[in-house]
């Protein structure tokens, strides 16, 4: 009996010294995101690209003439190079969105969509609205970047939707060509321009040397 009992004992010391099995390794939770499959740009397209910058170049010239010397004329020409240079990024769209660099880049500063105009300028029932009229906040390309989309992505400071409203204005409060006399608001039109075409370069090249997916372009293009 005592022989049996030591047995005993030394089995259970035996079994409680060796470690425990490990489990098994889960299963690797399978990749959510698909890789691209990126083609390099074809002629047409990279010509087009092309256009668009000159064509946003020369929107910068004219947004800079507006609020260096604010007048009917000078408006008008803001405008018909915002339209023409909105409809260059329009018809590049799908290639843009089909690389993930210039994806970001038009979700979040080119175009984002939809924007609150009242955190930019004054609104005909919130006359002192928007950073335009901010004294405590400071002008320059920095702290546009920090404001857009700060704390909500619909408090869009960047962009060309920014910019249509700083030259049309809204339905109860149409824009003036005086208006630009304003100093803030002349300084503003000329940053958010300037970053516009530094946004679009930066998203042309990174089409230039990592091509795009047409494919997944169109579907993006679709769904804005």
């Amino acid at each position: 009996m005592r022989t049996l009992l030591l047995l005993c004992v030394v089995l259970l010391l035996d079994a409680c010294g060796k470690p425990e099995t490990p489990p098994a390794a889960a299963p690797k939770a399978a990749a959510t995101i698909t890789a691209q499959h990126l083609t390099a740009l074809p002629q047409p397209a990279a010509t087009a690209l092309t256009q668009w910058i000159t064509q946003l170049e020369q929107f910068d010239k004219a947004a800079q003439a507006l609020a260096k010397a604010p007048s009917a004329a000078h408006l008008a020409a803001a405008r018909s190079a915002w339209q023409t240079s909105y409809g260059g990024f329009n018809r590049n769209l799908v290639w843009l969105l089909g690389n993930r660099t210039a994806a970001q880049l038009v979700m979040h500063q080119l175009d984002p969509l939809p924007i609150q105009p009242g955190y930019v300028d004054a609104l005909k029932e919130w006359p002192d609205s928007g950073l335009v009229n901010d004294p405590t906040l400071k002008l320059d390309a920095a702290s546009l970047v920090q404001q857009n989309q700060a704390t909500d992505d619909s408090e869009v400071s960047l962009g060309f939707q920014v910019i249509q409203f700083l030259l049309w204005g809204s339905d109860g409060l149409p824009r003036k060509a005086e208006d630009f006399r304003a100093a803030r608001r002349a300084q503003y039109l000329t940053l958010v321009c300037a970053q516009l075409l530094q946004d679009a370069q930066a998203a042309t090249q990174a089409l230039q040397q990592q091509g795009t997916d047409l494919t997944l372009g169109k579907q993006a293009a679709q769904k804005r």
